[in-house]
This record gives C-alpha cells, structure tokens and sequence, in this order.
C-alpha cells in the first residue's frame, strides 16, 4: 500500500461549497433590504444614506460570486463528483 492509498483528504470545519443553496437568497436578502431602506431614507431625508447603497453593492457581489462558483464548479463536474464521492 502507498502513502497516497492511506491519505485522509483535507476538510475544511465548515465548508461553504457544499451549500451553495443558501448564499443565493441570502444575498437577494440583503439587497432587498438595502432597497427598503433606501427608499426609507430617500423618503425621509432626501438622500438616499451610504449603508443602503453598500448593502446594495456587497448584496450584489455576493450574488453574482455566489452564481459564478455554481457555473463554475457545475461546467467542471466537480459538483457530481463531490455527490459521488459522498455516497457510501
């Protein structure tokens, strides 16, 4: 037997990959949320505030990150090898 036959592949504690179900409405959560209240602000102090607009932004980013590692890993076809894997 190789050293490579015994090896124990790396986990991480928590791994976010595995998940990717979650950070979609997650993150459309945090830019509705930036649309109320800067609607709330718009309405109230004519300004539309720095903290709605950078839920908005970081909303945004985390989405399009989020879609963009689910194409990527789903052109690889590391998401059914992951599913593969797990099976015992």
């Amino acid at each position: 037997m190789t050293a490579e036959a015994n090896a124990v592949p790396a986990t991480k504690p928590y791994d976010t990959d595995k998940e990717p179900g979650m950070h979609k409405p997650l993150s459309l959560l945090t830019v509705a949320g930036g649309f109320i209240l800067m609607v709330r602000q718009i309405y109230a102090e004519s300004e539309p505030g720095a903290i709605p607009l950078l839920l908005i932004v970081l909303g945004s980013a985390w989405y399009l990150a989020a879609r963009w590692r689910l194409g990527r890993r789903a052109s690889n076809g590391t998401a059914a090898e992951d599913s593969a894997r797990s099976v015992p």
